[in-house]
């Protein structure tokens, strides 16, 4: 695992453990937070800080992305067969669904490992008085792989990634042959979720207490596509 002060930046890692490392825990989860431990929390304080603007944001955003993309990628291994696998070859098998705009901010840590994965691009837009999800643009390769990664930050109703699933489930996806990665969960987004794909195949940092009026999730971290880009 890397070293803490390569993956964040100083404003962030000030306070942390010196040489301590990283992970992800693996525990199931429903309606409880992970065992983070007190480097990952800092991560995450930082995310929630509503006053840290952009640069703080997406700085504390990809070393998240990092950690999660270490979790996930070894679930991938487990999945396909071989867990020593080279994460080039294994890559070619693995199609990368960020849910647009949000899941954009996790794509690059998972490029970077998973450097031949093909893209598939998913856009939708959410009512804010329902909470229900819509596509306004679906973009995947002519070929698809045998796994399906979808990537979003929130999973907060669940309702995107339950319409990304459906799609892929049309598309001939068996339900563990799907997996998710986000950051953040509401107890009744992991919920739906895991009633869709094993739950196994479920990694967050952690699952928060719930959601408001407005199916945000509390205590949550605000709207991250809108704190990540900057819009």
């Amino acid at each position: 695992m890397a070293r803490v002060r390569s993956l964040i930046g100083k404003d962030v890692t000030e306070g942390l453990t010196s040489g301590a490392t990283l992970h992800c825990e693996r525990r199931s989860c429903v309606g409880t937070g992970l065992d983070l431990n007190a480097d990952q929390q800092t991560i995450l304080t930082a995310l929630r800080d509503r006053s840290n603007g952009a640069a703080a944001f997406r700085q504390a955003s990809d070393a998240m992305a990092r950690l999660l993309c270490d979790e996930t990628v070894a679930k991938l291994a487990d999945a396909l067969g071989n867990r020593a696998a080279d994460p080039l070859a294994m890559s070619r098998d693995v199609m990368l669904v960020p849910i647009l705009r949000a899941g954009l901010a996790l794509l690059p840590a998972f490029v970077r490992v998973l450097a031949d994965s093909p893209v598939a691009m998913l856009g939708m837009a959410r009512d804010e008085a329902t909470g229900q999800a819509r596509f306004y643009y679906q973009k995947l390769p002519a070929h698809l792989p045998p796994v399906a990664l979808i990537l979003d930050p929130m999973l907060a109703t669940g309702g995107s990634t339950a319409l990304a699933v459906d799609l892929l489930l049309q598309r001939g996806y068996q339900p563990s042959a799907i997996f998710y990665t986000g950051v953040l969960a509401s107890p009744e987004g992991w919920q739906r979720l895991s009633g869709l794909i094993p739950e196994e195949n479920i990694t967050v940092a952690m699952v928060d207490a719930g959601l408001d009026e407005r199916k945000f999730i509390v205590p949550g971290l605000g709207d991250y596509g809108d704190r990540y880009w900057g819009t």
